[in-house]
């Protein structure tokens, strides 16, 4: 089994799922507006659990150490580019 976040094409997800992603990384930005404004719902890294929902949305890509640590510690299983 790997222990990599793998890259996940969102359009792979039915249409439902990737709206309710993208409400979720909204609500996301929109719970702490004036320090995730900068975070766009078409261009974020943004972080899955392993049941490809939304858990958290990033302005750059984290390296591969970090990665790896929200791996093992924070149940991040996916990463893709926007919603």
């Amino acid at each position: 089994m790997s222990h990599r976040v793998a890259e996940l094409d969102t359009s792979e997800l039915k249409m439902m799922h990737r709206s309710i992603n993208k409400n979720f990384m909204v609500a996301f930005i929109n719970a702490n507006l004036i320090e995730r404004a900068s975070l766009d719902v078409r261009d974020a890294v943004v972080l899955y659990d392993d049941h490809k929902y939304f858990a958290y949305a990033l302005p750059g890509m984290p390296d591969d150490d970090t990665m790896a640590r929200l791996y093992g510690a924070a149940g991040i299983r996916y990463w893709s580019k926007g919603v």
